[in-house]
Parts: structure tokens; C-alpha cells; sequence
């Protein structure tokens, strides 16, 4: 998400009473952003979003104020949310990509790349954004060796677990162990997806559960960093 690239969503123009407020509380948002109050212009936005949920004024220009204090994680989930309201908006389908790269999310920066190039193909970004598919299609076989997936649906169930792991970066606790669940199905000694649901009950205070998760892992690889860390907590 290179602040050299990347373009700030510009405001679109509305009607009615309710577009009339957005817009000039949005544009105060601005002016804060423009003058790196980013406290209250984080305050401001908290408040437009009581006012008005999910509006997609308001969501681009959290996505703005993301891009503004460099924080790509809340940048992409402002992103996503977007785009569940604005599905075509070019800029933040472009962002979004570059945040699950920048938050070390291949599988699901190669999805998004791919789904830009199938509804745009002709755009000006488009040759560069071909650049970067094929540069990470080339990366991927390597990419699920190393989490230690293979097999003909490696690449679903490695995007899969990368979208787990950004759920549960939200808070989505279920909806993160719900997804680990079905790559367990199919792959049932697959430890990232364990030390996964470990943590996620260890967040919500399961902690019954988050211990027979790390100790599933263990009972198999001693030496698993990541569910070693889990039982320490």
C-alpha cells in the first residue's frame, strides 16, 4: 500500500438532506486529516459511523484516514467493508490487494488481483497488476510448501486459512474457527489452522478448548513454536 501509488477516494456528490450532512461532516474529516489531527479525526469518524452505518462515503474516507496514519491491517478491513457496499470501486479493490500484500496475505492478494483484472481488464492499472499475479503465481507453489499444504486444492485451502487468520484479527472468533474447521476436514494435521482455533478460544476465554487445540498439535510436533506460545499464555 505505497503512498506514492495509492489514490485517496474522492467524495461523490449525493441528494437529499441526509447526503447534504455526509458530505460536510466527511469534508471536516478532510480538513482533520489534512491537518494530521488524527485523533479527532478518528473521533469524527466513530461518530458518522453511529450516525450513519455503512455508508459508503463515510467508509472510503475511513479507508482514507487508514491510508493517511499507514495502518494497512484496519486500512484492509475498511477496504473490505467498502467494497460489501461499493463492489466496483476500482481504488479500493486495488488497495485492498495491496494491503492483504502488505499484511502477508498472498493467496487472498492474488484472489483480489485476479478479481480487478475480470471486471477491469482494460484499465490503465491492469498491465501492472498482470505483473504482479504472475510474479505471485509463480511464488505460490513455494507458498503453500511452506505452511505445509499441497495437493490440487492447496491454493483454496491456503486462501481459506489466510482469511481465517484476518478474521480473527478483527474478532470474528466463529466465523475465523468455523473456516479452520473445513480445512481441518479435509486436512486434519494441518497445524496452522489448530494454533488458530487455540488462539481464538484463548481470545474469547475458552481456555479449555484453546489447550486441546495446542495439545492436538504437540501430540504430533513438539517443537511447534506457535502452539508452545498458546499454552503459555
Amino acid at each position: 500500500m505505497s503512498k506514492k501509488k495509492q489514490k485517496r477516494h474522492q467524495i461523490a456528490k449525493g441528494f437529499g438532506a441526509n447526503s447534504q450532512a455526509v458530505e460536510s461532516a466527511v469534508r471536516k474529516v478532510e480538513k482533520l486529516l489534512y491537518e494530521k489531527k488524527w485523533e479527532k479525526a478518528k473521533s469524527k469518524l466513530e461518530e458518522l459511523e453511529e450516525r450513519f452505518p455503512n455508508h459508503r462515503e463515510v467508509l472510503r474516507e475511513k479507508v482514507n484516514f487508514y491510508y493517511e496514519i499507514g495502518d494497512t491491517r484496519n486500512y484492509q478491513h475498511a477496504a473490505e467493508r467498502l467494497l460489501s457496499v461499493e463492489p466496483n470501486d476500482k481504488l479500493a479493490m486495488l488497495g485492498l490487494a495491496g494491503a492483504y500484500m502488505a499484511n502477508k496475505h498472498p493467496f487472498l492478494a492474488l484472489q483480489a488481483f485476479k478479481q480487478f483484472l475480470e471486471r477491469y481488464p482494460q484499465d490503465q492499472q491492469a498491465e501492472k497488476v498482470r505483473e504482479t499475479v504472475a510474479r505471485l503465481e509463480e511464488q505460490r507453489d513455494n507458498l503453500v510448501k511452506d505452511i505445509g499444504l499441497d495437493g490440487e486444492d492447496a491454493y483454496t485451502l491456503a486462501t481459506w486459512h489466510e482469511q481465517a487468520s484476518s478474521q480473527l484479527e478483527i474478532g470474528q472468533i466463529e466465523e475465523a474457527c468455523q473456516l479452520e474447521k473445513q480445512i481441518l476436514a479435509k486436512r486434519p494435521d494441518f497445524f496452522p489452522a489448530l494454533n488458530n482455533i487455540s488462539l481464538a478460544r484463548w481470545y474469547e476465554g475458552n481456555f479449555t478448548e484453546a489447550i486441546e487445540a495446542a495439545q492436538q498439535v504437540l501430540a504430533k510436533q513438539a517443537d511447534n513454536f506457535h502452539a508452545l506460545s498458546n499454552l503459555t499464555r
